[in-house]
């Protein structure tokens, strides 16, 4: 699989990330995608860009990563945005297996958009998809599933758990940031804490809050 960096900025070892996470792929699930393309930063979506990408474009989310299906010119190929999915991990974790934890499930998540445009449905020949999040849910059962295989190995539970710890930091800061009434600053740690956790709900909430405090 080609993996073109076009990264300004590269962080340590980042292809040497994604090839360990291309590991834990199926072959067969990649198979007719022309390359694996790592930028940091993405061009402004087009009227005809997915509404969901506006939307995270509008308020400032972040998009980790596209899946570019083929057209009258160009094969099928996946985007990585680097800079949004390894945004929270300080230089030092880049040593660790918490990049390719990362890198991994939103690799596999596009993997499985994928899976669905070149089988042409979802779980059954002949079905009509016409919600889009059926296909969002599928994707993220995928990238699931990938993600409990990596679990069987210890050094990745070990990862697992220094992402929680990442997330527990910035809220910390978050808090810190509230407190010296600086929500802007405060927002931004606590969506990195729940986007590294989603199960951290606290980090949610609060962050929902800053929002609101600092405005637009």
């Amino acid at each position: 699989m080609q993996i073109d960096n076009q990264c300004t900025k590269s962080p340590w070892g980042v292809v040497w990330h994604v090839r360990r996470s291309l590991a834990w792929i199926n072959q067969a699930d990649v198979e007719g995608v022309a390359c694996i393309r790592l930028v940091d930063e993405l061009p402004k979506p087009t009227p005809t860009s997915p509404e969901a990408i506006k939307v995270c474009f509008e308020h400032g989310f972040n998009i980790y990563g596209l899946y570019n299906p083929r057209d009258k010119t160009k094969p099928p190929y996946i985007t990585l945005n680097i800079a949004d999915i390894c945004k929270c991990v300080p230089r030092l974790y880049w040593f660790t297996t918490v990049p390719t934890l990362l890198i991994t499930h939103t690799l596999a998540h596009e993997v499985g958009h994928h899976i669905v445009a070149k089988r042409g449905y979802i779980i059954k020949p002949g079905e009509t998809r016409k919600l889009e999040e059926h296909e969002e849910a599928f994707a993220n059962r995928y990238a699931f599933s990938v993600h409990e295989r990596m679990r069987g190995r210890w050094y990745y539970r070990f990862g697992d758990s220094a992402i929680r710890d990442l997330s527990q930091w910035h809220y910390v800061f978050g808090m810190i940031s509230w407190k010296s009434e600086n929500y802007v600053k405060a927002a931004e740690h606590w969506y990195n804490a729940s986007e590294l956790d989603p199960d951290n709900n606290e980090a949610d909430y609060w962050y929902r809050r800053a929002r609101k405090m600092r405005g637009p």
